[in-house]
């Protein structure tokens, strides 16, 4: 691995982390799915699944990545959870 290419690894998973903690930081939003792509020097796209009880529409948790200019597309999907999607598959009735 080029160090070019260990420095881009390492700021893609340093935003993962300040993304979840962002998102997920109210206690109610978890981040099903999270994607990363680099796009450009220093850019990146992320696609970003959240469910919450209490979801928020997409454009506030956008808002809440505004401060990384890194980040020049986001998709962001929002589910709200259901007592019934909150237990495991092999435990719901057939």
């Amino acid at each position: 691995m080029h160090m070019t290419d260990l420095s881009t690894w390492q700021h893609s998973h340093d935003l993962n982390a300040e993304i979840r903690l962002a998102i997920e930081g109210d206690g109610d939003s978890v981040i099903a799915d999270l994607h990363i792509w680099q796009v450009g020097v220093n850019k990146f796209a992320a696609i970003i699944s959240v469910v919450a009880h209490a979801p928020q529409p997409p454009a506030a948790y956008k808002a809440l990545l505004k401060e990384h200019a890194e980040l020049v597309h986001l998709t962001v999907e929002v589910q709200r959870c259901d007592a019934e999607q909150t237990k495991e598959p092999s435990m719901q009735a057939a």
